[in-house]
């Protein structure tokens, strides 16, 4: 959630190339109604066109598969921490079919929404089949565009700047300090959202680091994650549970401090200020 130009597709987009450069596509697909079309040349992106009928062939696809595993789980499977073992470690016991986890992504639910019939009902459906191994990701300016039952059926909340802070619905304290840019609030924390870029690509130009993944077929596989902090609660972002991790406290007043070294001193909107992390 946030107001136009927070970086609310630069977030997005940062998830899908690091799960596309890091997973294969037996183990996750996105199905994308993307405004801008960025990511959509990545193997692992379906999107539709911008038509009613697209758009309605591309969600009716993600309800069937969810139909296709509710029938599976019957059969058998359960759960989908038992669904998920079996992909990893007995694919053979699994019926010849796409098995990776899901995602439907959404970014700009207002445009969508304004011309796409029946998309608020059909998000809803799609978004109780999380425990079918299909996720949800959405993109507004605002909570109350969103449909109150899709509200109900989204835990993993994430606010960028508000145009409205008031309007927060996880600290509007905390979201009258954010930058107007780059900065989010998830879980009790802030954060700050990376470029997803390459060294020698404009800023706004994604194109190249798209094709680098996309056709790149010698790529190590991810080191394992480190060992999570005892007691961390788990969240929409898992890094942050990581012991090589470290989250700045958002408690801050003025603009995110710079720090330098292991004194704990920073340096913040011309004034010194002590450093706390969690």
């Amino acid at each position: 959630m946030g107001r136009i130009q927070s970086g609310k597709s630069t977030l997005l987009h940062t998830l899908v190339l690091g799960l596309t450069a890091t997973f294969g596509a037996d183990q996750l697909q996105f199905q994308c109604l993307d405004a801008d079309g960025g990511i959509a040349a990545l193997p692992q992106v379906s999107a539709a066109d911008h038509t009613e009928e697209a758009v309605a062939e591309l969600l009716a696809q993600v309800e069937a598969r969810i139909e296709e595993r509710r029938k599976l789980f019957a059969n058998g499977i359960g759960t989908i921490d038992r669904y998920r073992r079996l992909r990893r470690e007995r694919p053979d016991a699994l019926p010849d079919a796409d098995h990776s986890e899901t995602f439907l992504f959404i970014d700009g639910w207002s445009w969508f929404a304004g011309w796409v019939p029946g998309l608020a009902e059909a998000v809803v459906r799609i978004a109780e089949g999380l425990k079918f191994g299909v996720h949800v990701l959405v993109t507004a300016r605002r909570w109350s565009e969103l449909p109150e039952q899709l509200l109900e059926l989204v835990p993993g909340r994430v606010e960028l700047s508000l145009a409205e802070p008031s309007e927060s619905l996880l600290d509007p304290e905390l979201s009258a300090s954010l930058p107007a840019t780059g900065w989010a609030l998830h879980a009790g924390r802030a954060f700050q959202v990376a470029q997803p870029k390459l060294d020698d690509v404009a800023d706004e130009d994604i194109t190249e680091l798209v094709a680098s993944i996309s056709t790149g077929t010698d790529r190590p596989p991810a080191p394992p994650p480190a060992a999570a902090r005892p007691g961390t609660p788990p969240g929409l972002f898992p890094l942050l549970a990581r012991a090589d991790v470290t989250a700045f406290d958002p408690r801050w007043t003025g603009s995110p401090a710079r720090c330098r070294g292991a004194t704990g001193r920073c340096s913040a909107a011309g004034r010194t200020a002590r450093r706390s992390w969690t």
